[in-house]
């Protein structure tokens, strides 16, 4: 048993904190997979993965079944047991570091992939690939200018690119601020009325929204880390406390 009002508070204050932490790391993976599902469904299938997303959950699975050792560790004043939770609890520590540099990188390195991702797409869009690649390029831009009210990667004259609406020198009509079928076509042609359409870039909407999810896991994974580190006190504090009585009984 440990000795003294002050470490019995410790021990307390560490079975309280690792039913925190069981709830911070059940939140970890439930943002994670938050993240992942709006990165899959923001993409519309075609970029579904989400690696800061996934490596969150992970750390949060980790989490998890760690802090079952702190708690069995506190209430049964079990040395081996602190001991290893604040060994497990340093390396999730340094995950969790690794976790906040990889969301900072994705947000600081978004463009080439990305700019690469939908330019990728826009080339396939309405060509004559297999039918699958060809139905993911469609679903993908129209859904992405319907819901973002956005042409085009960075100007509505990255259309031109797509070899086969170039011929016709049109829009998909998913551009179209009225989206009517038939409404893109011949959009580039010199007349009168011109079509309205819309003016924003998808590339700048896809991106913040990126960013901002990158962001927000970050931010819990800042959160986790200083539970991490207060944890650790805690476990060494303890498990000397604990060491120092045993001392004193021998």
């Amino acid at each position: 048993m440990v000795a003294g009002t002050g470490m019995k508070i410790v021990k307390y204050l560490m079975f309280f904190f690792n039913l925190i932490f069981l709830l911070a790391g059940l939140a970890m993976i439930i943002i994670g997979a938050v993240a992942q599902a709006a990165s899959s469904s923001k993409f519309h299938g075609v970029y579904a993965r989400n690696d800061g997303a996934i490596f969150i959950m992970v750390i949060g699975g980790i989490i998890f079944i760690v802090a079952f050792f702190g708690c069995c560790g506190a209430i049964k004043e079990n040395r081996c047991l602190l001991i290893t939770f604040g060994i497990m609890m340093s390396v999730i520590l340094i995950l969790s570091i690794a976790a906040i540099i990889t969301a900072f990188v994705y947000t600081k390195r978004t463009k080439p992939w990305l700019t690469e991702l939908m330019h990728d797409q826009l080339v396939r869009y309405g060509t004559n690939d297999k039918i699958s690649d060809q139905q993911l390029a469609k679903t993908f831009w129209d859904n992405t200018q319907q819901n973002d009210h956005c042409c085009g990667i960075n100007n509505l004259t990255d259309w031109h690119d797509n070899a086969e609406l170039n011929k016709t020198q049109s829009l998909p009509d998913s551009c179209c601020r009225n989206n009517t079928a038939g409404c893109g076509f011949n959009y580039f042609v010199p007349k009168i009325p011109t079509i309205p359409v819309w003016n924003a870039t998808c590339y700048e909407t896809m991106r913040n929204d990126f960013q901002n999810k990158m962001l927000y896991v970050g931010a819990i994974a800042c959160c986790v880390a200083i539970l991490q580190v207060i944890g650790i006190i805690l476990a060494c504090s303890l498990a000397h406390a604990i060491h120092k009585g045993y001392n004193v009984v021998s």
